[in-house]
């Protein structure tokens, strides 16, 4: 009787790690997952930025070659101001 009961005290002491063993696994996954999520996140929230700073270096571009073309053809007719032109560039 006594070597049954030893081997209960054994497999209770073992069953006892399971659900720690569960918990650590659990909590692992679970830190991995977070940490992929906000990487990914992340890379987005960048890569969203770097296309808003291009749109707008690019609208700002796009309105300095409008002016200037207009102030182009302004100086090729004498007859306009373009003084007020340049004032818009």
């Amino acid at each position: 009787m006594s070597v049954l009961l030893s081997c209960r005290r054994v497999g209770a002491v073992e069953m006892d790690w399971l659900p720690v063993a569960g918990t650590l696994i659990g909590s692992a996954g679970t830190i991995i997952t977070q940490y992929v999520t906000n990487r990914t996140v992340e890379r987005s929230a960048r890569r969203a930025r770097a296309e808003q700073v291009r749109a707008e270096r690019k609208a700002a571009i796009q309105d300095f070659v409008e002016v200037y073309q207009v102030i182009e053809r302004v100086i090729g007719d004498s007859g306009d101001r373009p003084s007020e032109l340049i004032h818009r560039m």
